[in-house]
């Protein structure tokens, strides 16, 4: 099968997965509230999803890691179908096991989500990465859309069955189109120049400390999209329906603008590779401190058209170096480390986002948005030039050297 057969493979397979989780953690967590009335469980389904790849870090790595990704994503998807079954049957008399619906989904997803990365290490050469990162992980921002116009569509007649026969159907989609990619065994192992092939330790900290290129490339990646994706996940109601006193329907509005300017970033940082060229270090602060001046200009909530055109050149810049970043992990990783390394940076990142939601929610709580944007970009311009310092420093050791 040719790179372009198995892009478009592993693209579907991600449509239809994300697709099918992203309408589960909706609607369960918007059936619960209604069950319950309680705010913070309906919050706890959607955060849950964001928790099981901390806990349960060891045991995704083991099974991303233990064959090719073909059975993993057949199976994964066998067991979303079985569950998402269980959970939607038992949800008119328990309404609480949302939760426990959106953990063991949940913990299916983050499997799937570090496979691809995997699946994409083996199966793509390292000229082709670079390629392959950005057209396979667009289809998170079009599945993302794909269950907003579903939920949308049903509003106001959903039942837990409706819910249960679309997922259904995107599960068996994913599970039956695993089935027509490649067995990775059978793939050859074309590592990146990067990608130091005695790398096969168990231990992190060791692997970083051998390969201190994809140290950077990593350690920036969880920094970059803690800020980012926690700034995204605190502005994307409070900016409409706080900062500019908006209704519902802008909220949907945002949604759809940060979605769209996702996916041109994705289709741009693709088309450029294609042209051979790299983003250089500086290129990648510039482009960095433009997303942040345009993270700051949406929060001031001047005006609507002012605050919503910044927002999306802030998704834009930000979706266009996140590929870049792991485009870089990816590529400067071996193969036989990537499902460790996707792993712990998928981990990590959530803890960070987490971390940057539950802080900046506070922030905004009690100073207000653009205070808390302006602290973020605080932060992480200082991060950035500690990084800057740090790199010219080890360029000046070995000039002397």
């Amino acid at each position: 099968m040719d790179a372009r057969k198995l892009s478009m493979t592993l693209w579907v397979i991600n449509l239809a997965s994300i697709a099918g989780c992203t309408v589960s953690y909706v609607y369960l967590s918007y059936y619960l509230y209604n069950a319950t009335g309680n705010v913070l469980l309906a919050d706890a389904v959607l955060v849950a999803p964001m928790l099981v790849p901390i806990l349960l870090y060891v045991a995704i790595k083991k099974v991303a890691a233990s064959g090719s990704p073909r059975p993993i994503f057949a199976l994964a998807n066998a067991a979303c179908l079985i569950s998402a079954v269980g959970i939607f049957l038992l949800l008119p008399r328990f309404p609480i096991i949302a939760i426990a619906g959106a953990l063991t989904i949940g913990f299916l997803d983050a499997l799937q989500r570090v496979t691809r990365i995997v699946a994409i290490k083996r199966f793509f050469s390292g000229e082709d990465v670079k390629f392959a990162v950005p057209m396979t992980l667009t289809a998170q921002f079009i599945a993302g859309g794909l269950a907003g116009v579903m939920l949308a569509y049903f509003k106001g007649q959903t039942t837990p069955m409706i819910i249960l026969s679309a997922v259904a159907v995107l599960f068996t989609v994913a599970g039956l189109v695993s089935l027509l990619l490649p067995d990775s065994q059978a793939i050859e192992d074309k590592e990146s120049p990067d990608a130091p092939t005695l790398l096969k330790s168990n231990n992190l900290a060791n692997l970083l400390k051998n390969n201190p290129l994809l140290k950077h490339y990593l350690m920036a990646s969880i920094v970059f999209v803690s800020v980012f994706q926690g700034f995204f996940n605190i502005s994307r109601v409070t900016l409409p329906a706080h900062q500019l006193g908006l209704n519902d329907e802008y909220v949907g509005y945002l949604q759809i603008l940060s979605s769209l300017g996702a996916l041109i970033g994705a289709v741009a940082f693709y088309f450029y590779n294609k042209t051979g060229r790299t983003f250089s270090a500086t290129a990648v602060r510039l482009v960095s401190i433009a997303s942040l001046a345009a993270l700051c200009a949406a929060s001031s909530g001047y005006n609507v058209a002012s605050s919503y055109t910044a927002y999306f050149a802030y998704m834009f810049m930000w979706e266009l170096m996140f590929f870049n970043y792991e485009a870089n992990v990816v590529n400067a990783c071996s193969s036989a480390d990537m499902a460790h390394v996707a792993t712990y940076q998928y981990a990590a990142s959530y803890f960070g986002i987490i971390s940057v939601t539950l802080a900046g929610g506070l922030l905004t709580q009690y100073l207000g948005l653009l205070q808390t944007a302006l602290i973020l970009s605080a932060l992480y311009l200082c991060y950035m030039l500690r990084e800057a310092y740090s790199s010219n420093s080890q360029r000046s050791s070995l000039v002397k050297d």
